[in-house]
């Protein structure tokens, strides 16, 4: 496809577009076939620099760069595997390990049914928005475990000097079962992060452009998963919620959500590393 049906795209080496899977305000993410690889399939993101301002495309084109090693040394960012530029189409594109397919999810009927088969037609990346859509608030110890993994990926990424920008349960991506960070958005360096980007409701007060601004948008995707509820309706809590089972832990992950988004950055956790510490002793 990227051949003839559609010459406005770039030319990725060693992969076929297929079709998009994902649309933002700055690109596509489009499901891709690894030529040289028989039934592997990657996710690549383009990046149009029309969308971005002034000298913003080469600004985050670098930032990407810069992700690249970084995202594959920690086992909850989504790994990057190549960076790429077309001065001829006027993207920057990388290509990203894919995520588990929604529709193949729910396990075979019975032993002898086989597992369904990857379709490339129907396929859809299993993320924590649709798994809250389907399933509604999670079980305290999973919205734990996942919590915790994030905010270990939020420690490695910041003390990189990168900061995400744009977390949210879209972007929280399953491979192989593991909640993973994806770069959805535009992950950039802390000292050159400009560009306006960031979801509402998960947007603090101050923007996104800094690593408290993180941790608030972290904070605001453990209180839908705590409480199946919308961002919006944040400090909230649902009916009967102080007697749903595991209360002990939802109490104590409220405090941690309360404190992760506070609207006061001198209130707000100062670091990723303290929500981190704040959750694993609560895993204990």
């Amino acid at each position: 496809m990227s051949d003839s049906a559609e010459p406005f795209l770039p030319k990725i080496p060693d992969h076929e577009l297929i079709r998009c899977i994902g649309a933002g305000a700055f690109g596509e993410v489009w499901l891709a076939a690894a030529s040289s690889l028989t039934d592997t399939y990657r996710a690549i993101k383009l990046v149009h620099r029309e969308s971005l301002k002034g000298d913003g495309f080469q600004r985050e084109f670098k930032g990407i760069q810069k992700f690249e090693p970084i995202s594959r040394a920690h086992p909850n960012l989504v790994n990057i595997l190549h960076v790429g530029e077309s001065t001829q189409t006027g993207h920057f594109y990388y290509v990203m390990e894919l995520g588990d397919d929604l529709h193949a999810v729910e396990p075979p009927a019975s032993h002898d049914e086989p597992p369904p088969a990857f379709d490339p037609a129907t396929y859809e990346a299993r993320n924590l928005q649709n798994e809250l859509q389907r399933r509604g608030a999670l079980p305290a110890e999973e919205c734990c475990a996942i919590a915790e993994s994030l905010a270990s990926a939020l420690v490695h990424l910041h003390g990189n000097g990168l900061i995400h920008r744009d977390i949210k349960p879209a972007n929280v991506i399953f491979v192989n079962g593991v909640a993973k960070l994806a770069d959805i958005g535009l992950v950039a360096d802390v000292k050159s992060a400009i560009t306006f980007v960031g979801t509402d409701g998960f947007i603090p007060q101050e923007g996104v452009n800094t690593p408290q601004g993180d941790i608030f948008s972290l904070g605001k995707v453990m209180y839908e998963m705590v409480t199946g509820l919308d961002r919006n309706l944040f400090p909230q809590l649902p009916e009967g919620w102080a007697e749903a089972p595991h209360r002990a832990i939802r109490q104590q992950l409220n405090r941690v959500i309360l404190r992760a988004c506070e609207s006061s950055v001198t209130r707000r956790y100062p670091t990723a590393e303290a929500l981190y510490e704040d959750l694993r002793r609560i895993q204990a």
